[in-house]
């Protein structure tokens, strides 16, 4: 699809959110900046669940046709997989149709297989950035992913497991 596809939709970046650290809200707000200034979308806003600007509120103000609601989240979990979309109405389904206007639930960003190629340019940007006392050749290094995880939904962890799985896949 190119860009034109696009061009009546409008994109919410949802971040989690909190009300303990508003700098936590930086990485959904660049986010929402950057895809924005790419003109795909009519318009990108960022929307949170526990935090203003909040979800509910920013989809009321969209009067774009079509709504992509994409959760910028590492794993489906209780958030992103059981209480948003509960909230939202969307009842087990991605997609849901209200008058002159339809809003696809999107899978959360990081169960995307280029997040694998995110995590490995991190990994490599970090040690660029400390090479003390020396660079370590990549078969000296082990490479942690620590996930947030939660009781409430396995699938919170499956991310990461599945992320680490696909690493050592490539033998690096």
């Amino acid at each position: 699809m190119n860009g034109s596809d696009y061009a009546d939709a409008a994109l919410v970046v949802l971040g989690h959110g909190t009300t303990l650290n508003p700098g936590s809200a930086l990485p959904v707000r660049q986010h929402a900046a950057e895809l924005g200034r790419r003109k795909v979308f009519a318009t990108v806003q960022a929307a949170f669940w526990k935090q203003e600007p909040r979800l509910p509120a920013v989809l009321a103000a969209v009067s774009a046709p079509r709504v992509f609601i994409v959760p910028l989240f590492i794993s489906e979990g209780y958030f992103s997989s059981e209480i948003i979309p509960q909230e939202l109405g969307f009842d087990g389904r991605s997609v849901r149709h209200l008058p002159g206007q339809t809003q696809f639930y999107c899978q959360p960003l990081g169960t995307h297989d280029a997040m694998i190629d995110v995590i490995l340019a991190r990994a490599e940007e970090v040690v660029q950035q400390h090479p003390f006392p020396r660079a370590p050749k990549p078969q000296d290094l082990t490479l942690f992913i620590a996930g947030h995880g939660t009781g409430r939904n396995a699938q919170s962890r499956q991310a990461i497991t599945r992320s680490a799985a696909l690493l050592r896949a490539r033998n690096l």
